[in-house]
């Protein structure tokens, strides 16, 4: 844009005094250098140095100083752009998997499929390591033996793998968690994440009190129509299992689930 640009809106484009020429970047980027350099060298005394020309840099700053990032990647910062994002990404699923594994007691802390302890405590009838593979590969899954077997602790060597994705519930704590939960807030927070959690790994199933208010039954039906994956130990069999909670919920666990006997039992 060139002419006269009033310096004040309400003046009048003739006035003299408030006007002044107009700027055009295009053209007039050279006109201010020049400026700067001549004002320089009459303001000089005649025993001072010369003064350094002024340059672009001297208004914009210097260029940047640029580095290789490790990947090989041109950046005026170590990491680049997207080594610094893959690894927030990795801080993130580390957190994820830490918190997701909250929900695991903390006396399987050691539970994994590797530990060493794992063989001594899980009876199991086969191979460990291909009984771990069906289970990993499995949508529904029923752990079932007597105390002392090691369910909870395949199970949970197994869920670890599963993480961020599973979560880890005691029957008990669902048995009393809408007891526990305010009336009228809605569903309990703890029966929510249940029947939505990618993997649900219902421990004890059975052994929580047969009451109006359990939600362990509604957890089952819920998760079946969305057609979740759902583990579950327990010590009680299918025919059992029918009489606390009926027929339906009896046959949605065991339909098509993988069974592991521990201890030598039968479902």
């Amino acid at each position: 844009m060139t002419g006269k640009l009033p310096l004040c809106p309400q003046a009048p484009p003739d006035c003299p005094d408030v006007t002044e020429p107009g700027f055009d970047p295009e053209t007039d980027s050279e006109g201010i250098l020049a400026e700067a350099n001549t004002v320089a060298e009459v303001d000089r005394p005649p025993d001072a140095p010369a003064p350094r020309s002024v340059g672009f840099a001297d208004i914009l700053g210097p260029e940047p100083t640029w580095h290789r990032c490790d990947c090989g990647a041109m950046c005026s910062r170590v990491p680049c752009w997207d080594c610094d994002q893959a690894a927030l990404e990795r801080a993130d699923a580390a957190r994820a998997i830490h918190d997701a594994g909250l929900s695991i007691p903390r006396r399987y802390d050691w539970a994994t499929v590797d530990a060493p302890e794992l063989v001594a405590r899980a009876k199991v009838a086969g191979p460990l390591a291909d009984i771990i593979e069906r289970v990993l590969g499995a949508t529904r899954v029923v752990f079932y033996g007597s105390a002392a077997t090691g369910k909870t602790s395949l199970a949970t060597a197994c869920l670890r793998k599963r993480l961020p994705k599973g979560m880890f519930v005691s029957s008990l704590r669902l048995g009393t968690a809408r007891i526990q939960h305010a009336a009228g807030g809605g569903e309990a927070p703890l029966v929510q994440r249940a029947m939505r959690a990618k993997l649900l790994l219902l421990d004890d199933f059975g052994q929580e009190g047969q009451t109006s208010t359990n939600a362990v039954r509604d957890i089952i039906f819920e998760r079946h129509d969305l057609d979740l994956p759902t583990w579950i130990t327990t010590a009680f069999k299918t025919s059992e299992l029918a009489k606390f909670y009926g027929d339906g919920v009896a046959r949605r666990i065991s339909e098509g689930a993988y069974v592991v006997s521990m201890g030598g039992g039968s479902k």
